[in-house]
């Protein structure tokens, strides 16, 4: 007597999605604390899913209505060279894959999109109702392929396939763009702070070597009677921009820590003074 299958589990609305890794290395988890997607399986939606060297394919449930009848029950997309976190609510189909900060990266995944120079980004090709979100504004589709990538200046997107709906998030206009067109949104102010930080380590400590990342990149740190690094936030967007400090001393020993500063302050609380070191 055969045994009966066990129904493979299905998607739930606001809940649940189902990622299939479809090539390459796509990492799922939550935070920092990624593991590599072996196969078809149920993921919580809030996870995040790493597809910078590789492919994905996700599938979530639609709502009850005018999404089912026009998608059937179950939406989906493939993601690629980029990381993300999903977001859907409970009583609408809408599908939000929100690009991850430099901070929300974890330290391999930080390192493979840095390997490839390409920054934080995502490209999707979905049918149903999915939104990319960046820093300075989502682009919401039904059925196309777009890229939503962060940029120096904004948010960058640019459709391939498709129709995409653009919301700025600073001016809160919408803008509509076809195949081969792109729109970069904007903050609403652009930070003009510029300064240098002094990076400590325990007295008699030999430095053998100091990495600092400010806003994704790397940045030369200057040796001498003091370890010091520069801070460049001209062009940020207004928010928290963190900081990573990593320290090896002759000895072995490693520092690590963050430090963070705000960008596009009143002018009542920016210090007449730069900042200490």
């Amino acid at each position: 007597v055969q045994a009966a299958s066990v129904p493979e589990p299905e998607p739930e609305l606001g809940r649940t999605a189902r990622a299939t890794p479809v090539s390459g290395v796509v990492l799922v988890g939550k935070g920092n604390n990624l593991r590599a997607l072996r196969g078809r399986e149920i993921v919580p939606v809030g996870s995040t899913l790493d597809a910078t060297d590789g492919r994905v394919k996700l599938e979530l449930e639609s709502a009850p209505g005018a999404d089912r009848a026009r998608f059937g029950r179950l939406m989906d997309g493939e993601f690629y060279d980029g990381a993300f976190t999903i977001a859907q609510r409970t009583s609408e189909s809408l599908v939000d894959l929100r690009l991850l900060d430099e901070s929300g990266l974890s330290p391999r995944s930080f390192k493979r999109a840095k390997a490839k120079k390409r920054g934080l980004r995502v490209w999707g090709k979905a049918r149903g109702r999915f939104r990319t979100s960046g820093r300075n504004g989502a682009a919401t589709v039904r059925g196309t392929e777009w890229l939503t990538s962060e940029q120096a200046l904004g948010t960058l997107f640019r459709v391939k396939e498709g129709v995409v709906q653009v919301r700025e998030f600073a001016s809160g206009r919408t803008v509509t763009l076809r195949a081969g067109q792109e729109f970069l949104a904007k903050p609403a102010c652009a930070s003009r702070r510029a300064f240098r930080i002094r990076l400590r380590v325990a007295p008699g400590a030999t430095v053998r070597s100091a990495l600092v990342i400010v806003r994704g990149k790397r940045v030369a740190v200057r040796r001498g009677r003091r370890l010091t690094a520069p801070i460049d936030l001209r062009g940020a967007p207004a928010g928290v921009v963190r900081v990573r400090i990593r320290i090896r001393t002759a000895d072995g020993r490693v520092v690590t820590g963050t430090r963070t500063y705000r960008t596009c302050r009143t002018t009542r609380n920016v210090p007449r003074d730069p900042p200490p070191l």
